[in-house]
């Protein structure tokens, strides 16, 4: 009995500590791509393979963090919060029209409809501050929370950096 309740208790502390050190590993990645984002997605001296790569390394992480917001977003009874179910479908239309605009403008180089890129930062960097000011009683949706508010200011930074990269290129 005693092995069954040691097993067990240490299972919750290895689980507990995972989760902590999964958020903070995920922002990392997330910070990670976003540079790499910056530096090649829309860079014409990169061959294409290379900016779509920057791009793909940034959903691949944007994925993650969805995934552990999904997985830590319900409560002791396992009902959805529904805050963090809206926040994330907002992220990801947010992330889909950040990785569509630059896509787009890849393509249309080199008279890019590059103000697209203004409203969404505009719109991210709300849902980032809408995040930030949320509280939760239970440490997995405080984590979930800050994962989706993570995202969204590094998609509102990545737009409005790409957007006056792309301005200042233009002059």
């Amino acid at each position: 009995m005693k092995k069954l309740l040691l097993s067990i208790a240490m299972t919750l502390v290895v689980t507990s500590g995972l989760h902590a050190m999964s958020r903070s590993d995920i922002a990392r990645e997330i910070t990670s791509a976003l540079g790499n984002l910056q530096l090649n997605a829309l860079d014409p001296r990169e061959s294409v393979a290379k900016q779509q790569t920057a791009v793909t390394n940034w959903t691949n992480a944007v994925d993650k963090a969805k995934k552990f917001v999904v997985e830590n977003s319900k409560d002791l009874l396992k009902k959805v919060d529904p805050d963090l179910a809206q926040g994330l479908s907002k992220l990801d239309q947010l992330n889909n029209d950040f990785t569509n605009t630059i896509k787009t403008i890849r393509g249309t180089m080199p008279n890019a409809p590059i103000s697209k890129l203004l409203p969404i930062s505009n719109d991210a960097k709300k849902l980032g501050e809408q995040f930030r000011s949320k509280s939760f009683v239970l440490s997995g949706k405080k984590d979930a929370a800050l994962l989706i508010s993570v995202v969204a200011e590094c998609i509102a930074s990545g737009a409005k950096y790409l957007y006056n990269d792309l301005l200042s290129k233009k002059r």
